[in-house]
């Protein structure tokens, strides 16, 4: 079950219905791209760093909002392709 603190960030799907391991991708990408500071620390106590870098570089740089990515740029050295094409 995904925690009530996640829910805001996942605004767009049913949260009853996801499940933290089988939907992973857009539970990282979305808590990455507009998570606060207790979703942050959520996403790195629930994954590996590992799976939060694989996870989030699938998402073209065209889906995250600038800041968010340039931040994990540093931060993680996530690598995102340019465009979903």
């Amino acid at each position: 079950m995904i925690p009530r603190i996640i829910w805001p960030f996942l605004w767009s799907y049913d949260v009853n219905s996801m499940d933290i391991k089988a939907d992973c991708k857009i539970i990282i990408f979305n808590v990455l791209n507009y998570g606060d500071f207790d979703a942050i620390k959520w996403l790195f106590k629930t994954y590996r760093e590992e799976e939060i870098v694989s996870n989030a570089n699938i998402f073209p740089e065209t889906s995250w909002n600038k800041k968010s990515l340039n931040l994990w740029k540093i931060r993680l050295g996530i690598n995102p392709k340019k465009s979903r094409f």
